[in-house]
């Protein structure tokens, strides 16, 4: 359903969104008004003291205050409980209770600040556990308004009073084409930025190198260019995620055999039997290319002590090892090649060469030889890390020069990690050097 539109911008949230977070508030101000109509009740009498009136004062505000947060939490709950996720009129009315909701957030805001100066002030001369239990109710309310504004942190949307041209077609009407067109633009480059930006917070570990910025611009372009025009709030992608694997769940008990039938093999084979065997041979070589993460989890109970046997502690530097093989990037035991030889059965001297090293749209691969089926094998990694989830997602698509082809294109990130391989293979002779392992 459309984001929530408040105070002249969209929101990301959704007016039936308010319902749990409502409800935790409503939970929260009550155990609170509860423990401080207690503390009033009970101590009335140590309350007459010399600044007791200013103290009493600033507990009967609290529990008003309260009250009417109460009241008007229960109102959202309610209103938010209403329609479904796309028929969104019954809850026309949310915009009008947050208004009110927002609004009592002044007087808490300014009796927060006089209930801090009352309570923390040296001149209070009442009894120091009253005081003490009063500061830590002015405490736990400092506590809540800090997460209420880190709640609309998280929901506030950059560009919420921009998008509005998009979601609202008709408030462009009084625009000409030129004006259009450059709102427009000036949309969709807001947009990318404010992804851009995202994706260096979330993917701060990946690197700020020259390839991983590029990245960062290609996936916020894409994912700009992918929402644009689309009203949805993270709730209803999630929904969607939710009721898509429920089909697939569903499908999937429907596809599950009601009984079996035993049939006599047909005479000639299958030719496309023997593609399927050479499929299940390389398997081996792909999968070792994640090296020792992936023989870890395909052999939790015995990988640990199959992997001992393959490890040396003493490598600490990159180089050749026993037969001549360049092993880049490994780590000090070596456990990604011992993963390689372990998954493909494979003797030290059969790999010829094998990078781990990681970077956006620069991968790992191994080449190595294949004496079962006289070939030499080049095996990539697929994705693994972060990095390799920007290379994924750098879904751009870049022109590549194919002979006899024009106009042909291809992922960016894809071709830009290929040929990557295509340069190491090159620059380093390895093919060749395989090649004349194996004639």
């Amino acid at each position: 359903m459309p984001g929530l539109v408040v105070f002249g911008r969209r929101w990301e949230i959704a007016s039936d969104d308010l319902l749990f977070p409502g409800g935790v508030e409503i939970f929260i101000r009550a155990i609170w008004l509860l423990a401080i109509s207690v503390v009033y009740n009970e101590h009335r009498d140590l309350l007459k003291c010399a600044d007791g009136n200013v103290l009493a004062a600033y507990l009967i505000g609290v529990i008003v205050q309260l009250c009417l947060i109460i009241v008007i939490n229960a109102c959202i709950v309610h209103v938010s409980m209403q329609g479904t996720i796309t028929n969104y009129r019954p809850r026309k009315q949310m915009p009008s209770l947050l208004y009110v909701r927002f609004a009592l957030y002044m007087p808490e805001l300014a009796w927060d600040i006089i209930g801090t100066y009352w309570t923390f002030h040296d001149h209070v001369g009442c009894d120091r556990d009253v005081v003490a239990i009063v500061e830590g109710a002015v405490i736990f309310s400092w506590i809540v308004l800090v997460i209420t504004v880190v709640g609309i942190a998280v929901i506030f949307d950059p560009l919420g009073s921009r998008n509005r041209f998009s979601y609202w077609p008709e408030e462009q009407k009084g625009l000409e084409s030129d004006e259009s067109d450059q709102l427009m633009t000036s949309a969709r480059s807001a947009a990318a930025r404010v992804w851009e930006n995202r994706c260096k917070v979330l993917c701060c570990c990946a690197g700020f190198d020259e390839h991983s910025q590029n990245a960062f611009s290609d996936v916020a372009q894409v994912i700009a260019d992918f929402f644009k025009d689309v009203d949805l709030t993270p709730s209803d992608i999630a929904a969607g995620l939710a009721l898509l694997q429920q089909d697939q769940d569903r499908h999937s008990v429907f596809r599950d055999p009601m009984s079996i039938i035993t049939t006599q093999p047909q005479p000639h084979g299958d030719p496309h039997l023997e593609d399927l065997g050479l499929v299940a041979h390389y398997m081996k070589f792909a999968m070792a290319a994640y090296g020792w993460p992936l023989y870890v989890y395909t052999n939790p109970l015995s990988s640990l002590c199959q992997l001992s046997t393959e490890c040396s502690c003493c490598s600490c530097t990159s180089g050749q090892v026993e037969g001549g093989a360049l092993i880049m990037s490994d780590n000090c035991c070596r456990c990604n090649l011992a993963g390689i030889l372990q998954h493909t059965g494979l003797m030290a001297t059969d790999v010829v060469y094998a990078t781990f090293h990681n970077k956006v749209y620069e991968i790992p691969f191994f080449v190595a030889l294949d004496h079962d089926r006289r070939s030499v094998v080049v095996a990539v990694r697929g994705t693994l890390s972060l990095r390799d989830a920007l290379t994924d997602l750098s879904a751009e698509s870049e022109m590549i020069d194919v002979e006899g082809v024009e106009g042909t294109f291809a992922h960016k990130g894809i071709l830009q990690a290929a040929s990557f391989i295509h340069k190491k293979l090159e620059e380093e002779n390895i093919l060749a050097n395989a090649f004349w392992k194996v004639p």
